[in-house]
């Protein structure tokens, strides 16, 4: 029972004067989750999404030489040193019209990488119109019969092999990888060679 010479305000079950306040507490916990959200895509940003499988894991990346629609010879043996990303497409291939811009944006940002495109069409001119068309500036290789194709075990278009710089391959994807998800895995690969 209140206290005849108590005021309204003493008798509150908890007077406000005495409450604590929660803003502070608040205010730090919502900064607190404001870090940790703002910094995991950092945190997550050398972390290369999931590989497709491939039974080249357990084996060197296949070597080739190759003539490239431009008349210039390309080597995996001499591609190596950095990461070698190997992008399978062909002009049939619907999803291959996404993924061919984003290596191109790749390698537009990272002049370091040694990309080479391989066109997997039946004929040599459909290769060299694609090429023309995404502005494909890095070596392009028409895989006449599909030799290539069949050395790296391709199962689907596009197919995207990444290397590390010995030749050993550490990543394969699909039609679902954009730009960023491509640069975040030859950052992860890079990341592994200088540890």
């Amino acid at each position: 029972m209140d206290a005849p010479d108590q005021t309204p305000d003493e008798r509150a079950p908890i007077a406000a004067r005495d409450r604590p306040t929660l803003a502070p507490k608040v205010a730090r916990l919502a900064a607190f989750a404001l870090t940790i959200t703002s910094a995991l895509p950092f945190a997550c940003a050398r972390t290369p999404p999931p590989s497709l499988p491939s039974s080249l894991f357990s084996a060197p990346a296949p070597n080739f030489e190759r003539e490239a629609i431009d008349g210039r010879r390309v080597s995996s043996e001499e591609l190596r040193g950095d990461v070698i990303v190997v992008e399978f497409f062909a002009s049939y291939c619907a999803p291959c019209r996404r993924s061919l811009p984003a290596l191109v944006k790749l390698a537009k940002r990272d002049p370091s990488l040694q990309v080479v495109a391989i066109g997997e069409d039946e004929r040599r001119d459909l290769t060299i119109r694609m090429a023309a068309e995404y502005g494909l500036t890095m070596p392009v290789i028409h895989d006449v019969g599909n030799v290539l194709a069949a050395r790296f075990r391709i199962d689907g278009l596009p197919s995207t092999y990444v290397l590390d710089g010995d030749g050993a391959l550490r990543w394969v994807g699909g039609a679902d990888h954009d730009a960023a998800t491509l640069a975040r895995v030859v950052a992860a690969v890079r990341d592994d060679r200088d540890r």
